[in-house]
């Protein structure tokens, strides 16, 4: 079963898709000092890194190209200059090391084809008679073989394949949505082995970017940093948290080329579900999206890509009606960083987009509009449509919900920005409507992992608002993480948020 996943894996993986599970293969391989320096400046090496021969016990550097898919003649010798620079150039990172034994390494997860095995390995042979370096060719038997009986990779048990396999089977049929799969990847929470984690993520992701699903191969790149994150400190475990978030900018990246021919129309994004549930469809898609750009915007190392996102996320905030309408609390953190987003560039704008998402809320909320209330965060998908659309309806059972982790965003938003009207217009139109605001917290005996539910989350189903909105009445805990890595695992968790990074990266966009 798992040769077969593997298998899969490995002929549909991208480049990028592969790097985490690239990096935890190699540290679980006992390399060591390993850097991720793909770019314009890599000089031939997707990465450096170290490992002591296991028969002379010379420690050698390691200058590694990574390719995905078949290798053939025309591909190889496009290649072999790459492979040559290893030889001349040792500026790529300043841990490599010029002063030890060097091997260049072609790895692919296809196999080399056709003249190109021949070829390469006389290329080797020659650079071997010249004494100059070693080189290395790693191909799909290769790692497939590493993957499958490595013990720092291999899956642990029968049963974690199955569900594997069960989740890879869902994704197929398109029977996955996000609490489904953030319920699946709380097993990379902590997890004894990252490397599991990061060729499970690799194999998800990987799924559903074939299913065209690229909003949830970019929400379980999250997981996988969540699960860094987590996971007790460590080599593994910082690569796996960089190479997450390199993984999140590409999909991110591919939503952005996606969605930018499409701006200037909205009703292309609102007729993508025909249906008698298209609304909710339409906005779950513009509210979704529209988050996943904000946090690549706010995680992006380039001014200009940074620019780019953050000019979608206004258009699609402000001129597409969607953008405002979280349909329930799962959506609520997605206003956080689109608000900072907006705010970056023009404060007016974000606070009239929370205005916007004020209103949506009281108007699905009045028993005057036949408002149920919006979604909580444990409503199926369902009964998110019915208290939507069902509100006028004799048949529905569903009564007012009043308790709302939208309104709880909405709040700490305004006292984040400073907005003091808008604050006390929210507070006043809630309590007005009988809206309570609540969260959750992790218990105090318990470490802060960014799970959404179970085990030591408990809900806090009231927060007590100061009239004057001086101060927020924040249960979250003080952290070590830097203010950006807890919004992308805010992201990840979707039940609570801390209020202090919020107001940290507001206060560093305006200096």
């Amino acid at each position: 079963m798992l040769h077969a996943a593997v298998g899969a894996f490995l002929d549909t993986v991208t480049e990028r898709e592969f790097d985490p599970t690239l990096l935890a293969v190699l540290a679980a391989q006992g390399f060591y000092d390993i850097h991720f320096i793909h770019g314009a400046f890599e000089f031939g090496k997707d990465v450096v890194a170290k490992r002591r021969h296991p028969e002379t016990g010379v420690v050698e550097q390691y200058a590694i190209q990574s390719k995905a898919g078949d290798i053939g003649q025309s591909e190889w010798r496009a290649v072999r200059p790459q492979l040559e620079e290893v030889g001349y150039n040792t500026r790529a990172h300043p841990h490599f090391d010029d002063a030890i034994p060097r091997v260049a390494v072609l790895l692919a997860t296809g196999r080399l084809k056709g003249a190109a095995p021949t070829d390469a390995q006389e290329y080797a042979a020659a650079i071997h008679r010249r004494n100059e370096w070693r080189i290395e060719f790693w191909d799909r038997e290769h790692l497939a073989a590493w993957l499958v009986s490595n013990p720092e990779l291999a899956l642990v048990s029968l049963d974690e394949q199955i569900e594997l396999q069960r989740m890879l089977s869902d994704i197929r049929s398109d029977a996955v949505d996000e609490p489904s799969l953030e319920r699946f990847t709380r097993r990379w929470i902590d997890a004894p082995k990252p490397g599991v984690a990061s060729l499970e993520a690799a194999m998800l992701i990987s799924a559903f970017r074939v299913g065209r699903r690229l909003d949830l191969a970019s929400m379980c790149a999250l997981h996988l940093f969540r699960g860094a994150c987590g996971t007790k400190l460590s080599e593994t475990a910082d690569l796996q948290a960089s190479s997450a978030k390199r993984l999140f900018q590409s999909v991110a990246l591919e939503l952005l080329e996606a969605v930018t021919p499409h701006l200037d129309d909205p009703a292309h994004l609102a007729l993508g579900d025909p249906g008698p549930t298209g609304m909710v469809s339409y906005a779950v898609t513009l509210v979704r999206l529209t988050e996943i750009l904000a946090l690549a915007a706010r995680s992006s190392d380039s001014a200009a890509t940074r620019g780019e996102l953050e000019r979608v996320v206004g258009v699609l905030a402000t001129d597409h009606p969607g953008g405002t309408r979280p349909v329930s609390d799962q959506f609520a953190v997605s206003i956080i960083p689109t608000v900072l987003a907006l705010h970056r560039r023009d404060p007016a704008t974000a606070a009239a987009y929370l205005r916007s998402v004020a209103k949506w809320l009281m108007d699905r909320t009045d028993p005057a509009l036949n408002g149920l209330g919006l979604g909580t965060m444990d409503d199926s998908p369902r009964s998110v449509v019915e208290r939507l659309l069902g509100g006028a309806l004799e048949a529905t059972t569903l009564s007012r919900s009043l308790s709302s982790y939208v309104l709880t965003v909405l709040l700490d938003m305004c006292i984040a920005l400073d907005e003091q009207d808008l604050y006390r217009d929210v507070l006043s139109d809630a309590q007005a409507l009988g809206i309570t605001p609540c969260t959750t917290k992790v218990r105090a005996d318990a470490a802060e992992t960014y799970r959404r539910a179970g085990g030591p989350v408990i809900p806090v189903p009231r927060l007590q608002y100061r009239e004057d909105g001086s101060k927020s009445p924040d249960t979250s805990r003080a952290t070590e993480l830097d203010a950006e890595a807890v919004m992308l695992l805010t992201a990840a968790c979707r039940s609570r948020h801390d209020v202090a990074a919020v107001m940290s990266l507001a206060q560093a966009d305006e200096d």
